[in-house]
């Protein structure tokens, strides 16, 4: 063994050293040259000639004066084709270039965080003050829109986008006061319908300004999902007040106004109120009048096969056409 577990080299062959005098016998002298043989091939040559079979201590660090092309990653002063391992933290003191990543100036370091490289995204200098100035991105209307078109996030009219927490935003009814719908007049033909009701209305507020008909037939309000209008299945009790005493009705085909006089014109509000969600069934209450002194009062209830999204106001039979005035609706 040319070499101890302390890489000392050692002569191991007898009669050595020679001492003056004696005869060099050739046994000892072809030992001497195939240990100093064994020896040269274990050492590494400055040439390059060999290659280490182990890994390799440097007590002091390893330093190269080697001067060459430091924007090569194959003719720089270490060269590893199977790339470098490091195992603890590495101090980058100028340009680096790791296998083909280019840094154009010094890697930001620190020492005390153990900061040995950084990740720039952008442009500009690294923020490293402590009370830095920072740019931020405008985000534009526009791009707001897409991202919300791209989430499918569409809503209906008069609903509010809500933060859902972890998960997308949802467009829900505002429950912060009601939605005015559109007045529409009430001076033509036999129905007047509201539609496009968002679902998770509780309370639906129906006002009446001057509404008159060309006929007798009482007033009718009927609700409707997104099968249709209902007309029948209703529970309403109506009476009409006038001089002449307290006239009632009832009807199951809507919730009729006991107004039955041509040139009535009918003012006041009505309040539909959701009262059981399970069964879509909705309660009606209210108190209108006219201007021939009379008062119309009514409730009724009137389950539907499916969530409210629309609302008609038309007559019993519904043969007599508007001819004045307009109604609305406000929703909650």
């Amino acid at each position: 063994m040319s070499y101890n577990g302390s890489g000392t080299f050692q002569i191991n062959s007898t009669g050595q050293p020679v001492v003056g005098g004696t005869i060099i016998s050739s046994a000892s002298f072809n030992a001497l040259t195939a240990d100093l043989a064994t020896g040269l091939t274990t050492a590494i040559t400055k040439d390059g000639q060999t290659t280490a079979t182990a890994r390799i201590p440097f007590a002091q660090g390893l330093t190269s004066t080697l001067v060459t092309d430091a924007s090569s990653t194959t003719t720089g002063s270490i060269f590893t084709a199977g790339g470098v391992g490091i195992a603890k933290k590495l101090y980058v003191g100028t340009d680096v270039n790791i296998a083909g990543l280019t840094a154009s100036s010094a890697v930001a370091t620190d020492a005390s965080k153990n900061l040995v490289s950084v990740t720039n995204t952008g442009t500009g200098s690294n923020v490293l003050a402590t009370s830095p100035t920072i740019t931020t991105a405008t985000l534009a209307s526009a791009n707001l829109t897409t991202a919300l078109t791209l989430a499918g996030a569409a809503g209906n009219s008069g609903q509010v986008l809500t933060s859902a927490g972890s998960g997308l935003p949802t467009w829900v009814t505002p429950t912060g006061g009601f939605i005015l719908g559109t007045p529409v007049a009430t001076t033509s033909g036999t129905s007047i319908d509201f539609t496009g009701i968002p679902a998770g209305v509780k309370q639906i507020v129906i006002s009446f300004n001057g509404v008159s008909t060309n006929g007798t037939s009482e007033k009718s309000i009927q609700l409707g999902d997104a099968g249709g209008i209902e007309t029948s299945g209703y529970n309403c009790t109506s009476m009409r007040l006038e001089g002449s005493g307290i006239s009632p009705t009832s009807s199951t085909g809507g919730f009729e106004i006991n107004s039955v006089l041509i040139g009535d014109t009918i003012i006041g509000s009505v309040i539909l109120t959701l009262e059981n969600s399970s069964t879509n069934a909705w309660a009606i209450t209210g108190v209108l009048g006219d201007t021939s002194a009379r008062l119309f009062t009514l409730a009724g209830r009137k389950p539907l096969s499916a969530v409210l999204d629309r609302v008609r106001l038309t007559t019993a039979g519904g043969v007599n056409t508007f001819d004045a005035g307009e109604i609305n609706i406000a929703y909650i």
